[in-house]
């Protein structure tokens, strides 16, 4: 379970350094929520891949 928490930081922490740019140009919303969900989503999937 500590591995599973682990991997949530990790895509946490990444899609944060993703998004706060994007926040900071006033890009459309979409693409903002878009870029962040996305790189959560590697960031859980990556660590678990043999």
């Amino acid at each position: 379970m500590n591995d599973f928490f682990v991997a949530i930081l990790i895509g946490l922490i990444a899609g944060l350094i993703d998004a706060i740019p994007m926040i900071i140009q006033k890009l459309d919303k979409y693409d903002t929520v878009s870029a962040f969900v996305h790189c959560f989503a590697l960031g859980l999937i990556i660590p678990f891949v043999d």
